[in-house]
């Protein structure tokens, strides 16, 4: 069985270095077990950033990421990091086709896929959807190919980029 589902990317864009999606008090609240003073915990670092990237994910910006920078004044034994993060573009589910599945109708298929055609990609729903689809014993997913691009591009930033997602 193959599944396929268009990508496209939305086209808002942000100024200076504010988030564009989140509030900075929403973003920090992520990091709300790293206080001011205390010694710097890597882990709960890690920890804040995939709450924050799985928030992200979920409102269809695939390609964010963050880069801490450590800034330090070895004097007063002092650590200041700063979270450069690049947004990326807005993704919406488009197209979605299931190719090769002979055991069932599509109907059947797309009643356990979550996110609708044409909506923001939550990646965490989507994920879900295809392991809701492997659950239904119909067959077995061997594994899912993507085609939308890995890393984005300047071309995709400027036209309303598309890709597709395949499982099989």
């Amino acid at each position: 069985m193959e599944g396929r589902s268009s990508i496209s990317e939305d086209r808002r864009r942000a100024r200076g270095g504010e988030p564009k999606v989140f509030t900075k008090p929403e973003v920090l609240h992520a990091f709300r077990y790293c206080k001011p003073g205390q010694v710097l915990s890597r882990a709960r670092l890690q920890e804040g950033l995939a709450e924050v990237e799985s928030k992200y994910k979920r409102k269809g910006y695939i390609y964010w990421f963050a880069e801490p920078q450590y800034q330090s004044a070895p004097k007063d034994h002092v650590v200041d990091v700063v979270l450069r993060m690049f947004e990326g573009e807005q993704f919406r589910l488009g197209r979605l086709e299931f190719t090769g599945n002979t055991s069932t109708k599509d109907k059947v298929l797309r009643r356990q896929v979550v996110v609708d055609e044409g909506q923001v990609l939550d990646m965490d729903a989507f994920r879900k959807s295809i392991l809701k689809i492997s659950q239904l014993g119909y067959f077995k997913l061997a594994r899912i190919r993507r085609s939308f691009p890995t890393t984005p591009r300047k071309s995709q930033r400027q036209r309303q980029g598309a890709g597709d997602s395949a499982t099989k």
